[in-house]
């Protein structure tokens, strides 16, 4: 059998196969697969931290969500409103719900909870592929790389969120090594938009991470600013970061103003926004103080 002719499928196809040999980063990333596989015989469940435990976010909360999400785009119409309890409730307001954050449209393309589940595998794996490429960029060896990525999806508290059903939690918390990665990015001159996307997008999975990502994002600023050879301001007020994330997370954001007394686990908000961060409790205390809200 004669040898494939240049320019070939079969030639382009171990080319490419070639190339993956000799890129460490891609088997990184296809290793960083491993570890997670011990989610796939319960992919079709739900989470529980133990055999006792009768509840889980993730049945409870997002599954009933997602459903109905699910069941209003096959319908044909975008779920701004929920008629499923007492007069009606906000639906798209609820950052729980994810109808503003493009990924989780992925999970409702899939049998629910299985969607939910394969989302959460993915973000874990991705997270893990940030840290691993944050520390290639670096100068890292690939096998450092590869263990802190895998520490990274083996953290005891992303299990235990996992169990707990805090799915939107997992997908945030999952986009902060690439919001540290987009800030690189911007220091080279590579991507200026990154920074902007990736806050964006952590406030959009869940808001109550976005402020610890925001201050970890400060501080890198702080670490990297040239403030301390040549008194420049710590920030350069040319960043698009803050200003096209907040913009980016409008959707989100907006809500959070008008209706500042639910918290993202209560659709009636009866237990109030105790849940949210300290911060976003005094905006809507501030809010309510100044007659804006009732």
């Amino acid at each position: 059998m004669s040898p494939p002719q240049k320019g070939s499928l079969f030639s382009r196809v171990g080319g490419v196969v070639g190339k993956a040999r000799q890129t460490p980063s891609v088997w990184i990333a296809l290793a960083l697969f491993v570890p997670l596989l011990v989610f796939v015989p319960g992919m079709k469940g739900f989470p529980y931290p133990n055999a006792e435990a009768p509840y889980s976010d993730a049945a409870i909360a997002h599954y009933p969500k997602a459903l109905y999400f699910q069941r209003a785009l096959a319908q044909g119409r975008w779920p701004l409103w929920s008629p499923q309890i007492l007069s009606g409730a906000p639906f798209a307001a609820n950052p729980l719900a994810g109808v503003w954050y493009p990924p989780h449209w992925l999970a409702l393309a899939f049998p629910l909870p299985l969607g939910l589940n394969i989302l959460a595998f993915l973000h874990l794996w991705w997270g893990g592929v940030g840290v691993a490429w944050l520390l290639r960029r670096q100068g890292f060896h690939p096998s450092v790389a590869l263990w802190a990525g895998w520490g990274f999806e083996l953290l005891p508290k992303s299990f235990a969120h996992f169990g707990a059903g805090h799915l939107s939690l997992i997908y945030s918390v999952a986009w902060t090594p690439w919001l540290l990665l987009a800030a690189q990015w911007r220091r080279e001159r590579r991507y200026d938009w990154g920074e902007a996307l990736v806050l964006a997008l952590t406030f959009l999975a869940d808001p109550r991470w976005s402020l610890y990502a925001g201050l970890l994002w400060a501080a890198e600023q702080f670490a990297r600013s040239p403030w301390r050879e040549s008194g420049k301001c710590l920030f350069n007020l040319r960043q698009t970061g803050p200003g096209g994330g907040l913009f980016g997370s409008a959707p989100s954001v907006a809500p959070l103003g008008v209706h500042p007394p639910f918290q993202p686990g209560s659709d009636d908000g009866a237990r109030g926004y105790g849940s949210l961060p300290a911060p976003t409790q005094g905006f809507g205390a501030v809010l309510r103080r100044l007659g804006r809200v009732p």
